[in-house]
């Protein structure tokens, strides 16, 4: 019996390990790419991404963005000498799906492009390959309060 239960938490601990290494790795590639962002470094910034990753912006029109586009105007913005980023992480949630070979990351928090008093929500496709962990799916959105939908609403009235 005591044998059973020392390879059911050796399983379980096994199980538990391979999520938290999958989390590290895909925290570290959040991490490269703000890294990026600060450093206004293209190059590091679009490290995490795959060559044929689909980005939704947070306007109608900016869905999707042809990659090749969106990729040139994060460029652009790096090279524009008074651009800076800032984000405040609100929430994290990374879901690492069986088999370990996709995640979903969700993020909320306030990025100073989109106004001071607007959260964001940030939706990454992270996918396996190789060695590392890309994201092949990136979706921006505003997440306004629900109290606040009524004013919204009233303000874009034409």
């Amino acid at each position: 019996m005591r044998a059973l239960i020392t390879t059911a938490l050796l399983a379980c601990t096994s199980i538990l390990f391979a999520q938290t290494g999958t989390e590290k790795a895909i925290k570290s590639q959040l991490g490269q790419m703000m890294l990026g962002i600060e450093n206004k470094s293209f190059a590091t910034f679009s490290s995490v991404f795959t060559e044929d990753v689909v980005i939704y912006g947070t306007a109608p029109g900016e869905a999707p963005f042809e990659t090749e586009a969106a990729m040139q105007n994060m460029k652009g913005l790096f090279e524009t000498p008074d651009f800076t980023y800032t984000y405040e992480l609100k929430h994290r949630d990374i879901i690492v799906n069986p088999g370990n070979k996709t995640a979903l990351v969700v993020e909320q928090g306030y990025h100073n492009l989109l106004g001071k008093n607007q959260q964001a929500r940030v939706v990454y496709h992270f996918i396996h390959q190789g060695d590392e962990w890309l994201v092949n799916f990136y979706s921006i959105a505003m997440i306004p309060e629900n109290a606040d939908l009524a004013r919204i609403d009233k303000l874009l009235e034409k």
